[in-house]
């Protein structure tokens, strides 16, 4: 990023990256031993308004250095625009930014602008002027090699030492959304700092609010390693939560299909199956070792008994909650007899 313009730009939906990111900027823009209490005013848009931005880069800097405005919150350049730009400020503050464009803040001042939403409103002229003179920075969510490392940093920063098996389990494991992923991180290592050594699956199932395919992910674990108690824990959590029977046999019959190409594929790498299919290659890996005591057509063959139990379930012919007990039934004696 080009941090000699005068106004930056950052946008994207993870408001933890979005403040990391902001600190990592301001922290490149002051000099040497300045601080940040005497150099940096933050402004919440979405509660004072863009005039108010305006004010502090007119005033300028009562210490020797750089004046750093951080415009937060600046929804009204998002789209579609929400927050305060949705109840009427929009044209407002647009109007503003406008003006101020036409007449740039004195060399010594520096407006970092943060917009806390997925996209920016191009279509807008004043935004089209703005990313002609700005330096822009859109904060993405984490790739799967990204979010490998962040776990893996995260835990030598607290003293923590597990295998890689673990830190590929909890890449899979966590939320999706960096902010949730970051909560449930916090709890996974404060128990682990507790308890010292990382939770079993039964203990995982209370500490971490997972996402559903990987909630259904460990139900079919349960039921291969025939721990009924644990499957029956974790359906009952599912149902709680409000997911549907059939979603749910959806998941299972996807992870069906994975073993099948995962055992198919032979020798392939699991980080190179794993692009293509767009799964994590921690689902390529387990479900490669589930499927290795399986042969291709008894994979084929529970596949088409979850479709039928699917169909006959969409029809009414038997009762959704039916249809995922019984190919979960159908999965734990068939895995039984081997």
């Amino acid at each position: 990023m080009d941090t000699d313009r005068s106004i930056i730009v950052l946008y994207g939906e993870s408001p933890v990256r979005l403040a990391a990111r902001e600190h990592e900027i301001i922290a490149a823009l002051l000099p040497n031993g300045a601080d940040r209490l005497t150099h940096v005013v933050a402004v919440d848009v979405e509660e004072q308004g863009f005039a108010r931005v305006l004010e502090e880069l007119e005033m300028g800097s009562f210490f020797a250095g750089p004046k750093i405005v951080v415009a937060r919150r600046a929804l009204f350049l998002s789209a579609p625009v929400t927050g305060r730009g949705a109840s009427g400020n929009k044209e407002a503050d647009r109007a503003l930014l406008a003006s101020f464009l036409d007449a740039p803040a004195p060399r010594d001042a520096k407006l970092l602008i943060v917009v806390p939403a997925a996209k920016l409103d191009g279509r807008a002229k004043v935004v089209k002027a703005l990313l002609s003179v700005a330096a822009v920075e859109e904060i993405r969510p984490r790739t799967d090699a990204e979010r490998r490392r962040w776990i893996a940093s995260s835990l030598r920063a607290r003293g923590l030492q597990v295998a890689d098996e673990v830190i590929d389990d909890l890449a899979f494991r966590l939320p999706k959304d960096d902010d949730r992923a970051q909560l449930e991180l916090d709890k996974w290592m404060l128990y682990v700092e507790a308890a010292g050594a990382p939770p079993d699956e039964e203990t995982l199932e209370w500490l971490l609010t997972q996402e559903t395919e990987a909630s259904a992910f460990a139900l079919l674990d349960a039921v291969f390693t025939q721990n009924a108690a644990l499957a029956d824990t974790i359906l009952k959590r599912l149902y709680a939560a409000g997911e549907e029977p059939l979603k749910l046999l959806g998941l299972l019959a996807s992870q069906l299909r994975l073993m099948l190409i995962a055992r198919e594929a032979g020798r392939v790498p699991p980080e190179t199956l794993a692009k293509e299919l767009g799964v994590h290659p921690f689902a390529v890996k387990m479900a490669r070792k589930r499927a290795a005591g399986l042969a291709p057509e008894v994979l084929a063959e529970r596949i088409k008994r979850v479709a039928t139990l699917d169909q006959q379930a969409k029809s009414g012919r038997i009762d959704k909650a039916e249809a995922l007990e019984l190919a979960l039934l159908m999965f734990w004696i068939n895995h039984r007899q081997g």
